[in-house]
């Protein structure tokens, strides 16, 4: 972190931004404190609930220090901006996430499967384990269903470990992701949510 700080502020010496954006925390804390001397103004995006944090104070603390270095954070809702509290939620402003309805719009020619569909990234939070335990148990006794999660992530390996431990390889898939996200979208008759928590939920307003 220390090093990407002054690798930022080298950065923001040498280019003169009148404005620098951070996409989440991971860097939006980091060009907080390398903007100290720099006249650039700081807008950070954050797409995450303070829930987030419960096990990681540290973070948190970083993320309202920084926010005293930042001149707005956007957030994805109204709902997301009420969850946070004091200078984080005076500063923060909603730029609502977008569905492109152009691409959904042919529905008359839509061939729906028996297929149950998941997207996202294959983190504890999207919570596909018990997707997966949960297919598992309604293939059983729904025949010739068929289950597919699309997206990467640390518990990927850890997802179709399981779908191989359960023997189900032949109707439960994992895709990598891919931007032609309609197509999937179409022909699915379920798409199912299992996210412990979410700030928006894209992938359900798609």
């Amino acid at each position: 972190h220390l090093n990407r700080i002054v690798i930022l502020m080298v950065y923001l010496f040498k280019i003169k931004p009148e404005v620098s954006f951070g996409f989440m925390h991971s860097i939006y804390v980091n060009l907080a404190f390398a903007s100290i001397f720099s006249k650039s103004k700081i807008v950070a995006c954050e797409h995450i609930l303070p829930r987030h944090f419960l096990d990681k104070k540290m973070e948190f603390f970083l993320i309202k220090l920084a926010s005293i270095l930042i001149d707005r954070i956007t957030v994805v809702s109204e709902q997301v901006k009420n969850t946070f509290k004091g200078l984080l939620k005076k500063k923060m402003i909603v730029i609502n996430n977008i569905v492109n309805t152009a691409e959904y719009k042919n529905k008359s020619k839509c061939k729906r499967e028996k297929i149950i569909l998941s997207v996202g990234r294959f983190v504890k939070q999207k919570n596909f384990i018990i997707l997966v335990n949960a297919f598992h148990k309604f293939q059983e006794k729904n025949k010739g269903w068929k289950l597919i999660i699309i997206g990467e992530g640390l518990e990927k390996q850890k997802t179709l470990s399981l779908i191989k431990y359960l023997k189900i390889e032949k109707n439960a898939k994992v895709i990598n992701f891919t931007k032609k996200l309609s197509g999937y979208y179409k022909k699915s008759s379920i798409y199912v949510c299992t996210s412990i928590y979410e700030s928006f939920g894209l992938t359900v307003a798609e």
